[in-house]
């Protein structure tokens, strides 16, 4: 009920008194990380775990901004550790917060036991093809999400030129596991100094044009929704979207990505799935509204 009186009260501050209030917000608690991917610039960064007093203060400072939707958030975030306190630990002072619901991303090389509401693994692609980005880590994430009792363990599938000729084939792979209740695709962030394998122009319609067709095929099992596809296609959508923030040691940046690894170029060039997502949800699009709540609820 709370969540409903939240989206009614949301819907007049933004809609009627036309009020910027973002609509969810991501903490990056650590950059840690048992990879090292061929499109993450995480692994190289030497960042540690934050402790857990800044990560109280940034959990406050994004809920008093009016988020109720919280996605955690690494590095790989089951590596945490400070003191006594763990991931477990995190989840459970965001819900002690007021955070309604909580989305936790991990690359599903550890065990997937956790009592967020809804887990993200990093997939991206079959078994051959993952391997070769992520290293021979495949197996082991298909086992750990086929062995965990979570009834909502979603994918993250970022699309580049590492990846792209063999999108319909990994989809079935993927989506053979029983677990998996869903897909959502990204196309590759072009963080500073990591161009070479971006999705642009002619090959990026062309791939949304497959991405469609995939949803006719699984229908809710793609997660992409349909207005958000015609806006990565049209890129008629603005940059940064108010809607989400994220916040890493108490510094806030716009949109969806920390400020240190993007720049105006970038960010002008980016077709990051999540941000437009939220921008068609800032922007009162009751369809989308629609197709993400039968997607996810």
């Amino acid at each position: 009920m709370k969540e409903v009186i939240y989206f009614i009260k949301w819907f007049f501050l933004v809609k009627i008194l036309r009020k910027q209030i973002p609509f969810n917000g991501a903490i990056i608690i650590n950059d840690l990380c048992n990879l090292n991917c061929k499109h993450c610039t995480v692994s190289s960064r030497g960042g540690k775990n934050v402790n857990f007093k800044q990560i109280e203060e940034d959990l406050k400072e994004l809920y008093s901004k009016g988020i109720r939707f919280l996605e955690i958030t690494g590095g790989e975030p089951f590596l945490y550790k400070d003191k006594d306190k763990n991931l477990g630990g995190i989840i459970s002072r965001a819900k002690e917060i007021g955070f309604y619901k909580i989305l936790l991303c991990t690359n599903g090389t550890l065990p997937i036991r956790t009592s967020a509401d809804y887990v993200w693994v990093s997939i991206d692609g079959s078994k051959k093809i993952h391997d070769k980005i992520r290293g021979k880590t495949y197996d082991l994430i298909m086992k750990n999400i086929s062995e965990s009792n979570h009834k909502k363990i979603f994918v993250n599938f970022t699309i580049s030129k590492l990846n792209y000729k063999h999108l319909e084939q990994s989809i079935e792979n993927i989506l053979s596991n029983k677990n998996i209740r869903g897909i959502l695709f990204h196309f590759f962030i072009p963080y500073i100094n990591s161009d070479k394998i971006g999705i642009y122009n002619k090959l990026k319609d062309e791939l949304i044009e497959r991405i469609n067709y995939l949803k006719k095929q699984y229908g809710g099992k793609i997660c992409n929704t349909h207005s958000s596809l015609n806006y990565l296609k049209n890129e008629n959508w603005e940059k940064p979207v108010w809607g989400s923030i994220i916040i890493y040691k108490g510094k806030i940046s716009p949109c969806c990505c920390r400020c240190e690894i993007v720049n105006e170029e970038i960010c002008r060039k980016c077709l990051s799935t999540p941000a437009v997502e939220t921008y068609n949800i800032q922007n009162i699009n009751l369809l989308t509204a629609w197709e993400i709540f039968r997607n996810f609820y």
